[in-house]
């Protein structure tokens, strides 16, 4: 099991390399250029995805009560203490855009918004990833 969690969580390093390069543009290409700020939208999707499978891995793994609610199995690996409370409140703020995003993300966030987000995210997911490896390593 520790090796599909390691798996997926290069397949999320990844994702966040790709959303690091679309984080290079400057604002202003960022918002000018579909390709750009959709293939962010698209890896942000992948990247949510993979926190929520790891954070499933997990909590089989480690034999913690399951659950099929995206913030409840953020929640459960902070009460265990995988990673700190100031990522979970950031993962559980921003696991909405699973929804939206595969719907019509600029409905409900502007590609300004979406920039200024990037920022988070790659942070989110570079630590995630920390805080599981230690963890299960």
């Amino acid at each position: 099991m520790i090796e599909m969690i390691k798996k997926e969580l290069d397949i999320l390093e990844k994702y966040t390399e790709i959303l690091s390069v679309a984080y290079t543009y400057d604002e202003e290409a960022f918002i000018h250029e579909p390709l750009i700020y959709g293939g962010a939208e698209r890896f942000i999707i992948l990247g949510l995805k993979s926190i929520v499978d790891v954070c499933r891995m997990v909590i089989d793994y480690c034999n913690f009560k399951r659950t099929d609610d995206y913030r409840e199995m953020i929640r459960t690996l902070e009460y265990k203490k995988v990673y700190p409370s100031w990522l979970s409140e950031s993962l559980v703020k921003n696991i909405k855009y699973i929804f939206t995003l595969k719907y019509d993300y600029l409905k409900y966030m502007n590609k300004k918004e979406l920039y200024t987000l990037l920022e988070e995210i790659i942070r989110d997911f570079r630590h995630f990833k920390k805080y599981v490896l230690e963890y299960i390593v």
